[in-house]
């Protein structure tokens, strides 16, 4: 059982600060500096904050402000957060807070809270960022939280402490950041990650209680949800007449409070509904027109008519609004399963797969036959690389089944002793324990009593549990592995696809619900698209939020279809042919061909609630892949636009590369096999920080070269090492480019100091430059552009005095290029274009004598263009503008015979003379931007045989002319 904290508030350092700035009394000192002890209607108020504003989208100019309060009417407490109101003039009322994008008053509406009792807040989640504001998400018991409060102008302190003053808060020991309201049990139990189902029923029960004590004005935009009740005996999807006989009421309701507690957050209604209409108008065009042709109609629900119907046009229901009456021109007919004779036609002599999309779209008309549908779910899921071999992957099999068994043995090893001291593991084990009893135990596979494969749907789950230990198991995951275990037949194949297939479904399970809820916002915006009618309806039902559909997202309609069916439904969706969220367009499809009853019949939430529960096993699946292949054809980019980016099951890498645990220590200790690497540990630290899976860092590739691997070209990521006799290795290259690591560099990639080549560009990390970048001698070539590394960049850098290639360019920076980088004497490549330095540039560059290409462009380095890069004689690349740097162009520079290409411009201050580039013959490009010269462009260019490309943009007293391309014969 979770527990919980009974201590007072006054060891939180933020609610002892803010209680020795409260104001006695229950008096509150408001934003105006005015002290309120009450309000019209008896109500005294005891806090008030202003600028309180919630997000509706990611962008911080349409954030909607408003006015947050705690008062006391009576003996009862009551929280509201009312949105100012704008005026004629833009203003908005109160305070004046205005916005340069105002929200439609309907907007501001839908998130209003008038009164609000505390006796239903379940809990107060705080948040306080280092780099942005802080803020609260107030959840209720019924499961409902409203979106994130953001204070601007702080006050999170003051609002906990005013409110420990008046109701009993204790923390939750599972997280620091949560306040647990009135909650004088085990308050956890309730909480979308702890789903145990007789405290589930209880807290139905409770919700369904909770209807008819609200008050009618309380938060009139989420009493329906609030209120909603669920009838335990609510149908569920049921896979064939034996699972109806064993139907489970408990489960049922299970499922239903999941359905409940979605209500994490109301989404924003789109404060720029304009975005897609004009490409919605173009986009459909041709889709309306043969709407107008057709005048069938049939609905899509399986019976033995539907199959004798003609395939190749099946028509959607009819209505007499906008869409209707479409045939399904662009729906392919289905065809037959893969079978093995197709699927070895796809595979080369060594087993890869020659041509990976061609095998997806195959399985997407048609499925994989029972028969080979293991060796194809591996390669769906990404456990297999489509060009990996018949020899990696019987390699990859022992790897993964040795990672396996040591992950279980994590679990197996803790004594009866120790659980009782691991409160998480016993809740867990538990939680698993009731589930695995209950998981499709009419399939055959896992019927009857003492079943050994429900015993390894269990220890597969708990090893889940253990391996993502943030994630651990939620309610659901044993819908998504029980298939899996039914095909592979194998423990250790099937966690692996499963911890796969978690990659992509696991934000469903967030405790914050966040992957749900950008899959329901993305669901919302295509229902506007495809069927606008059909959405405003639901806008003026309340039903915006598309909760009703949270059953179909969260199990991928596990529920709603028969066992067969859902395995057939699952490899159409893995496939990705037409689109990552295929799933969503088949909500859309469903949703549109019941339009005319939902909207003829005027269904609020809880009626089109128990309509869409009740669709289940009356689905015809066939129908409605080929109709969400048609609408995901017609949306095109504009479907693509309103699913957000990183949008569940979207994949951190590309769908055809295999998608690998992200802590792989088994596939590390190939580093090292039969050899000695003091660099493995820091490797997986490493790893570990950026989370990058060992895989991607090494594929099938031994870095110590030991079986004489072959390597790929282009790779993005590449560890080699070297190796003395004694075979006493070490690290000498890690190249991570491209792969949108984030965040600072570890401490631990400095304990690599044997590194020859160090490439961290195209990245999104953050930070300085870390001082123990010094511990890396041996560097010869180091690579940190295209990042967004800020502050100074630090004087140790001149300590890696082996450098011959430094590139620092496209970041953040501040101040100037440190004196030391004198101290690079070898250096020959120099790149901090585009760094964001100032100042002079540094005397020191004159000891880089062997300095050969010099990019300094855009910057703000100010002073003169120093004279004393004449003495870079060995220079052949050139390039400096875009600066504060002053003129004239020093003549010294004609020094520089060995130049190639020479970019100078932005230069102010007195003319310069060109004579100083009539010894450099070498010339091949030249430009000289906003310079001012004495005497234009000299005669003895033309007599430059290399000399291809001349732009000059020159100022000449008063005058800026643009001098014709030259091109050099």
């Amino acid at each position: 059982m979770h527990e919980t904290e009974q201590h007072d508030l006054s060891d939180d350092s933020d609610y002892a600060a803010a209680s020795r700035h409260h104001a006695p009394g229950g008096i509150m000192r408001t934003d105006s500096g005015k002290s309120t002890a009450s309000e019209a209607g008896g109500s005294e108020v005891l806090y008030l904050k202003d600028n309180v504003a919630i997000h509706p989208t990611q962008y911080a100019s349409e954030r909607i402000s408003g006015r947050l309060r705690l008062y006391k009417q009576g003996s009862s407490l009551f929280l509201s957060w009312i949105p100012y109101k704008p005026s004629t003039d833009g203003a908005v009322d109160y305070l004046g807070h205005g916005s340069s994008s105002i929200p439609v008053e309907k907007d501001r509406n839908l998130y209003t809270i008038k009164s609000l009792p505390v006796s239903d807040v379940h809990s107060i989640r705080r948040h306080t960022p280092a780099l942005s504001w802080p803020y609260i998400i107030v959840v209720l018991s019924s499961g409902l939280a409203y979106p994130p409060f953001y204070f601007y102008n702080g006050g999170v302190r003051e609002f906990l402490a005013t409110l420990k003053q008046h109701v009993f808060i204790v923390r939750s020991s599972d997280d620091s950041n949560v306040f647990l309201v009135n909650d004088f049990q085990d308050p956890l139990q309730r909480t979308l990650s702890s789903l145990e189902l007789p405290r589930v029923v209880s807290v139905a029960n409770r919700a369904s209680r909770h209807k008819s004590d609200l008050s009618s004005s309380s938060f009139d935009d989420s009493e329906r949800l609030n209120g909603a009740s669920y009838d335990a005996t609510a149908s569920t999807s049921e896979y064939s007449a034996r699972q109806k006989k064993s139907h489970d009421p408990a489960r049922d309701i299970s499922i239903h409070v999941l359905e409940k507690f979605s209500l994490v957050t109301k989404f924003a209604r789109e404060t720029t509904s304009h975005l897609f209409r004009e490409s919605h108008n173009d986009g459909l065009n041709a889709y309306e027109k043969k709407q107008q042709t057709d005048h069938g109609s049939l609905k899509p629900i399986s019976t033995s008519d539907d199959n004798k119907k003609d395939s190749n046009v099946i028509p959607v229901a009819s209505d007499p609004l906008e869409f209707e009456k479409l045939p399904l021109v662009w729906g392919k007919q289905r065809m037959h399963p893969l079978c093995l004779e197709e699927w070895a036609a796809f595979l080369d002599s060594e087993g890869r797969i020659l041509d990976s999309k061609a095998l997806r779209e195959r399985i997407f008309y048609g499925g994989v036959d029972q028969n080979i549908r293991k060796e194809v779910w591996k390669f769906l899921l990404g456990y297999h690389e489509y060009d990996s071999t018949y020899a990696e992957r019987e390699y990859l099999a022992t790897v993964k089944k040795s990672e396996y068994e040591v992950i279980k043995s994590q679990w197996q090893s803790i004594s009866a002793v120790q659980a009782k001291r691991f409160t998480k593991f016993r809740e867990r084990k538990g939680l698993i324990d009731k589930d695995v009893v209950r998981t499709d135990r009419s399939v055959a596979y896992y019927e009857g009593d003492d079943n050994p494969n429900v015993t390894i749907l269990r220890d597969i789950l708990l090893t889940y549990s253990f391996y993502n230990f943030d994630l651990g198991y939620c309610q659901g995951m044993s819908d998504f592995l029980s298939p899996i275990l039914y095909v592979m037949k194998d423990e250790a194949e099937s966690f692996w696809c499963f911890v796969a297939l978690m990659e992509r479904l696991g934000p469903n399970f967030n405790r914050d619900q966040s992957g749900m809820h950008s899959q329901l916002f993305a669901l919302s915006k295509l229902v506007e698209l495809l069927d606008s009618p059909l959405h405003n309806y639901f806008k003026q039902a309340d039903c915006l939020n598309y909760f009703f559909c949270f059953r179909w997202i969260l199990i991928q309609f596990k529920r709603e279809f028969e066992y067969d069916q859902v395995m057939h439904l699952w490899e159409v969706l893995w496939t990705h042919y037409l689109s990552e969220h295929l799933h969503l367009y088949m909500c859309v499809a469903i949703l549109k061909s019941h339009r005319k009853k939902i909207m003829g019949e005027q269904m609020d939430f809880d009626t089109l609630l128990k309509f869409i529960n009740e669709l289940s096993g009356n689905i015809d699946l066939d129908w409605t892949i080929r109709e969400a292949e048609a609408l995901c054809i017609c949306a095109g980019e504009n479907g693509a636009a309103s699913i957000p980016p990183g949008t569940p099951p979207s994949l951190p890498i590309e769908p055809d590369m295999g998608l690998y645990p992200q802590e792989d220590e088994v596939l590390i200790k190939l580093l090292v096999k039969s050899v000695f690497c003091p660099n493995a540990e820091a490797l997986r630290n490493i790893q570990k920080h950026w989370r990058i899976t060992a895989w991607e860092m090494i594929r099938w590739t031994d870095p110590c070269d030991r079986f004489k691997p072959w390597r790929r070209d282009g790779e993005n990521a590449w560890i080699n090492c070297s190796c003395d006799p004694n075979n006493n290795c070490s690290i000498t290259e890690l190249k991570l480019f491209e792969m949108n690591v984030s965040g600072r560099i570890p401490d631990a990639l400095f304990h690599l100091t044997n590194l020859v080549n160090l490439n961290l560009s195209s990245n999104i990390l953050n930070g300085s430059i870390p001082e123990e970048i010094h511990k890396l001698k041996r560097l010869h070539i180091l690579s940190l552009d295209k990042n967004q590394f800020s502050g100074n960049i630090t004087p140790s850098i001149g300590n890696l005095t082996n450098l011959t290639y430094l590139s620092l360019g496209t970041n953040r920076f501040s101040g100037g290029l440190p004196r030391t980088v004198g101290s690079l004497t070898l250096l020959e490549q120099l790149y901090i274009d585009s760094s964001g330095l100032s100042g002079p540039l540094p005397s020191g560059l004159t000891n880089m004598m062997s300095l050969k290409t010099l990019w300094a462009f855009d910057n703000d380095f100010t002073g003169n263009l120093p004279e004393s890069i004449g003495q870079l004689t060995n220079l052949t690349d050139l390039q400096i503008y875009g600066t504060f740097l002053e003129g004239p162009i020093p003549k010294k520079l004609s020094a520089l015979t060995k130049l190639k290409t020479i970019k100078l411009g932005d230069l102010s201050g007195a003319d310069s003379n060109l004579s100083f580039l009539e010894n450099m013959k070498s010339l091949f490009t030249l430009s000289l931007r906003n310079c001012q010269v004495a005497d234009g462009i000299p005669p003895f260019l033309t007599n430059f045989s290399n000399l291809t490309y001349l732009f000059s943009q020159l100022e000449a007293g008063n005058e800026c002319y643009m001098e014709p391309t030259f091109l050099g014969t």
